[in-house]
C-alpha cells in the first residue's frame, strides 16, 4: 500500500489533500459494487478515478472509524445523501445493504488515476467493514451503521469447527431422475468419474458414489497424488 510514500507526504510542511473514497460491496447479496466519493471540489469531473475504477462525487459523511484503547471494536456511521435517491432503489432491492462489505479508502489526490502522479498502490491502511443496520433513514439522509467483520452477533472465532480427519464439504448428489450429479450445493471441487461408497470402497455405478468424510478414505481417492482440497486440518493435535 505505499507505505513510505503515504508516510513522505504526511511529514511535508504542507501536504496534498486526502481523498476518501468508498466501495459498498454488494456481489454476496446479489449486487454489484457501488463506488462513491464525498470529494466534490471539481464541479467539473463527474467521477473521481481510482484504481481503473469510477467513484460518483455524492454527499456523504462518515464517522467513528477511529480505533479506541477501551477494548472495543469501532462501529462506524455512514451517511448517505438521499435527495436523489441513487441509493435508496439499491438498497430496496438488496435488503438494506445489511451484510454488504464496506471498504473506506483514502490517498492523496496527486494518486488518483488522473492525478499528477497516479499511482494505484498508494493508500493509507484501509478501513474494511459489513453494514450491520439501517439506522437512520428520511427523505434527507440514510444512515447505516457498521461493524467489524468478528463483532457481529453470532460470529465466534474460529468460524468453523476445526476436525483433524473429518472433512466438512458439501459433496455432490446423484440424481436419479435426471441421471446425473446435483452441483448446486456442493463445495467439494470433484467432478472425476471414479466412483466410491461411504466406505471408501470403488463402486461401478454413479448413484452408490457417496464421500466418507474422511481424508484417508475419501478425499485420497479421489485425488490421489494431487494436493487435497480437503476442510479437515490433519496437522491439529490434541491438548489436555
Amino acid at each position: 500500500m505505499g507505505n513510505d510514500a503515504i508516510i513522505s507526504e504526511a511529514q511535508k510542511a504542507v501536504t496534498d489533500t486526502v481523498v476518501t473514497l468508498f466501495d459498498i460491496d454488494l456481489t454476496a447479496l446479489g449486487g454489484g459494487v457501488l463506488r462513491f466519493t464525498p470529494e466534490l471540489n471539481n464541479p467539473d469531473a463527474p467521477v473521481v478515478e481510482w484504481r481503473g475504477e469510477n467513484y460518483l462525487p455524492l454527499p456523504v459523511a462518515a464517522e467513528g472509524f477511529e480505533t479506541t484503547s477501551g477494548g472495543q471494536f469501532p462501529r462506524p456511521k455512514l451517511s448517505i445523501s438521499n435527495v436523489m435517491s441513487l441509493v435508496k432503489s439499491e438498497m430496496i432491492t438488496y435488503n438494506n445493504f445489511i451484510g454488504a462489505e464496506v471498504t473506506r479508502w483514502r490517498t492523496w489526490a496527486k494518486h488518483l488515476d488522473t492525478g499528477v502522479d497516479p499511482d494505484p498502490d498508494i493508500y493509507f491502511p484501509l478501513d474494511v467493514y459489513v453494514v450491520d443496520r439501517k439506522s437512520l433513514e428520511n427523505s434527507q439522509v440514510i444512515e447505516f451503521e457498521l461493524s467489524t467483520i468478528i463483532d457481529q452477533q453470532g460470529i465466534f472465532l474460529p468460524r468453523r469447527q476445526i476436525l483433524r480427519n473429518t472433512c466438512t464439504h458439501v459433496y455432490r448428489i446423484y440424481d436419479t431422475v435426471e441421471e446425473t450429479f446435483d452441483y448446486s450445493r456442493a463445495t467439494c471441487p470433484y467432478g472425476g468419474t471414479n466412483y466410491f461408497n461411504d466406505r471408501g470402497e470403488p463402486v461401478s455405478l454413479p448413484a452408490e458414489d457417496a464421500c466418507s468424510k474422511l481424508t484417508s478414505t475419501g478425499c485420497k481417492n479421489r485425488f490421489p497424488n494431487e494436493p487435497l482440497p480437503t476442510r479437515a486440518f490433519p496437522g491439529v493435535g490434541r491438548f489436555r
